[in-house]
């Protein structure tokens, strides 16, 4: 009871601050785990900027990601804040559902007070899409480096006028990592004073 009173206590500035600071830690974890697949080592080439924008890099990393979080987000607030209270509300008078529920430990769940239940669930199903999301791409990503099934997505030109084309697998402000398609390693080169421009190769 003391933590759903402290919990319905924090201003909304204090949720999503609290929200904003468990987001970067999924987002360091689901970045050293994919980086880890490649084996890169990630946390030695980041800066301090590079962990606090962690989480916005990874959710903008595809529309079909930030979508699917979003739409979970939703669905299991729906669920748990809105719908199953409500039909406890209605319900629980009636004698199949005292036959078939609890009454008692259900009014005790469904309170307003004891909305960290909620809370708990949503950062539950964030911490599985984040660490999903880690895992996913980071096996998928080692099989193609394995298997030359890697297909360059940017025209990388140094300061020396080199050129090459790579797949980029990421960035931070300092580094960048890529692989050419022959290459079953990653490369990682510095950006200052090293690479002059990026360009997005068009698909055909």
């Amino acid at each position: 009871m003391r933590t759903s009173v402290q919990l319905k206590k924090l201003s909304i500035q204090e949720y999503l601050s609290l929200g904003y600071v468990y987001l970067i830690v999924l987002g360091i974890i689901s970045d050293v785990i994919f980086y880890k697949f490649i084996g890169i080592d990630i946390l030695n080439y980041s800066s301090i900027l590079d962990v606090l924008i962690t989480p916005i890099a990874i959710l903008v990393h595809d529309g079909k990601t930030l979508s699917t979080i979003l739409v979970f987000l939703a669905v299991v607030y729906l669920l748990f804040a809105v719908i199953m209270p409500r039909f406890h509300k209605a319900n629980r008078e009636k004698a199949w559902y005292k036959k078939n529920f609890n009454v008692e430990k259900n009014d005790k769940q469904y309170a307003e007070e004891n909305m960290h239940t909620v809370v708990l669930l949503l950062a539950f199903v964030v911490l599985s899409m984040f660490l999903g999301f880690g895992v996913g791409r980071g096996i998928k990503m080692k099989s193609r480096l394995e298997n030359k099934e890697l297909t360059a997505n940017y025209r990388i030109i140094f300061m020396d006028k080199d050129t090459l084309q790579a797949k980029i697998f990421g960035q931070t402000s300092q580094y960048i990592f890529y692989a050419t398609e022959n290459q079953t390693e990653v490369s990682i080169s510095p950006i200052e004073q090293n690479i002059k421009e990026i360009r997005k190769i068009k698909s055909n």
